[in-house]
């Protein structure tokens, strides 16, 4: 309660200091905004963000080569990393399912280091899991190749550190078929070796028209939940890049038609000190991989022919503002508004932007990317780095 209440009062701070410095631009001053040239901006952030060693023009997407038979209802994806503590309770957890359905287990060893190969040759008899060892590659590569090794009508994605419920693949299949699903999802428990310290659970829900207005109020998490195998013909996960989770709620919802949402905890997410989001995501360039690859997701609609709703453009605008807030470092801010400009008002550009029910603060941020306005900017993005979901 306390740490909302001084958010809020940041919030209220930023908001007064946003109303002075455009009373004393306009009344005082009494000039007119000098217009950049965005274009030299946008040529001197990336030479910076090369300078610094950033890799920003690597294209993502290539063609998996998906099996064409289902001998399995489910398969369960592990991409795995130097995981030796946490793997078996993560497999077991697996293999102790109590499900009428057929299901198998593909792991992808990424390279591991740590001993981690030792724990899979306990697995490699077993009749429904199959083990794949690969040079490090990055996650995104691993759940790539798990894509191209699954027999199974769905797919669902496992963190090899996380735990699922004993009905996981019961309840997730039962209701994906019984309703021709694209999608099932589910709510997930957070943990740490203390037990349970918070929940993610969504109210409950059944589509035949995608998740609409929906898209925005539910997570676009990969993990806690089975997807249709086919919806990965033309999307793959983003080798080299950061937050690969993105594609979720950027390129596979929006090709979903059949969704469904299980207001249950079947996922559990271990929280612990060597989560990639404390050790590496923190004061790292990389975090730039936020607007570049929100770059690349737009640029791959185009080339699949997406017609997006409102919700897709708001879902997009959302990745450049809220969650850029999040993660761009202060040092990196100006690249981030510069190299993401053109794209955002693109999207600003839409004839369905009407549609689209921005909050306060979205309001603000739109505005300081069609005034070109990186000072306003700086401010919104403060605003939002302050904010919570539940305050948005």
């Amino acid at each position: 309660m306390l740490k909302k209440y001084i958010k809020r009062i940041m919030i209220s701070y930023y908001d007064g200091f946003n109303r002075i410095l455009s009373f004393y631009r306009h009344h005082c001053m009494n000039v007119k905004k000098k217009s950049e040239n965005c274009s030299d901006s946008v040529t001197g952030s990336i030479e910076k963000l090369k300078a610094d060693g950033y890799v920003y023009n690597k294209p993502f997407c290539n063609q998996l080569k998906l099996k064409n038979i289902n001998q399995y209802d489910l398969s369960l994806l592990v991409p795995v990393y130097n995981a030796k503590n946490f793997l078996d309770q993560c497999l077991n957890s697996l293999l102790n399912q109590n499900t009428q359905y057929k299901y198998q287990i593909v792991i992808v060893n990424d390279g591991s280091t740590d001993g981690t190969d030792e724990i899979l040759h306990k697995y490699e008899n077993i009749e429904n899991v199959v083990i794949c060892k690969q040079n490090n590659g990055g996650i995104s590569s691993a759940r790539n190749r798990a894509l191209e090794l699954a027999d199974g009508k769905y797919v669902g994605f496992i963190d090899n550190d996380d735990l699922v419920s004993s009905d996981y693949v019961e309840k997730l299949v039962s209701k994906a078929y019984a309703s021709n699903a694209d999608v099932v999802k589910c709510g997930y428990t957070i943990f740490d070796e203390g037990g349970i310290i918070g929940n993610q659970i969504g109210k409950a829900f059944s589509s035949r028209n995608g998740f609409g207005s929906r898209l925005m109020k539910y997570d676009g998490l990969i993990f806690g939940g089975i997807f249709l195998r086919k919806l990965f013909l033309n999307v793959s996960f983003p080798v080299s890049y950061w937050y690969e989770d993105m594609v979720t709620r950027t390129l596979i919802y929006p090709i979903c038609n059949n969704v469904e949402y299980l207001s249950e905890a079947l996922y559990s997410k271990r929280d612990h000190a060597s989560n990639a989001s404390k050790v590496i995501w923190k004061k790292n360039i990389k975090c730039m991989d936020q607007i570049f690859l929100t770059r690349e997701i737009q640029h791959r609609q185009r080339e699949l022919g997406y017609v997006l709703q409102s919700e897709d453009i708001h879902a997009l605008i959302y990745e450049y503002s809220y969650m850029a807030s999040k993660r761009i470092v202060k040092k990196y801010l100006k690249e981030a508004f510069y190299c993401s400009l053109d794209a955002v008002l693109e999207l600003l550009n839409d004839e369905k932007l009407h549609q689209i029910k921005f909050n306060d603060t979205e309001m603000e941020f739109v505005k300081a990317v069609m005034d070109k306005d990186y000072r306003m900017y700086c401010l919104v993005m403060k605003k939002m780095h302050l904010l919570d979901m539940d305050l948005l």
